[in-house]
């Protein structure tokens, strides 16, 4: 079943790579619920999964990998704050 989305992509007036990111970013927020490193987690991956994507298809992946690569450097300073604090408390010796 064809939903037509290229149709919609060119009445929108937008990159149908440009909506799909879209659809993404926005369905990826509710991870943020529970925790901020699960959102930004399932939003790694899921950035990282269309761009594969649109890589094997051939088109624009460019945006898709920028964004990708902006989640994994959030994701490096999030882990990074935590097991920063974690060592603090402790008093181990």
């Amino acid at each position: 079943m064809n939903i037509g989305l290229h149709d919609i992509a060119a009445n929108v007036g937008m990159q149908f790579e440009l909506i799909i990111l879209f659809l993404l970013l926005v369905g990826g927020l509710i991870f943020y619920v529970n925790d901020v490193r699960i959102g930004v987690i399932m939003h790694m991956l899921s950035f990282g999964l269309g761009f594969m994507w649109f890589y094997q298809s051939s088109m624009n992946f460019a945006p898709a990998l920028v964004i990708f690569l902006m989640f994994f450097v959030i994701l490096c300073f999030t882990i990074y704050a935590v097991s920063k604090s974690s060592s603090q408390g402790s008093s181990f010796q």
